[in-house]
């Protein structure tokens, strides 16, 4: 049976996501290492369902649509303020975390999308790294 495994993207040497991460408080920090923990123990079969389903334990992902379908994003905390986007990719066992940042706003949420579809297309190009994230 396959998992998926977390990446980060690296530009110019520097884990982008690992980076966002220290920066905010640690509680913030752990609750995404218990969210990213148990998607890591997903079945790769079952992460279709995923997708339809944001209440209980799938609570804090979700596929996004429109002109970011490729995208998913993570989220953390009640209102679900702190989020991660990633795409599926590009193995079907891998999930790259793109770019982090707080939902405070419409426009919050545009910035972190936009630099998630950025970073996606540096991977693609040659122009960004990935490395194993580590939980």
């Amino acid at each position: 049976m396959a998992y998926i495994q977390f990446k980060d993207c690296v530009i110019d040497g520097v884990n982008v996501v690992e980076a966002w991460l220290r920066e905010q408080p640690e509680d913030i920090q752990a609750e995404f290492l218990v969210l990213l923990d148990r998607f890591e123990k997903v079945p790769v079969e079952n992460w279709r369902q995923l997708r339809r389903n944001t209440k209980g334990e799938d609570r804090g992902y979700k596929k996004l649509h429109g002109e970011h379908a490729v995208l998913r994003e993570f989220s953390v905390d009640k209102e679900g303020h702190y989020r991660l986007a990633a795409y599926r990719g590009p193995a079907d066992s891998e999930m790259t975390l793109l770019s982090g940042w707080i939902h405070s706003s419409d426009g919050a949420q545009k910035v972190g999308l936009e630099l998630a579809m950025a970073r996606r297309e540096m991977l693609r190009e040659g122009k960004a790294e990935r490395v194993d994230h580590v939980t």
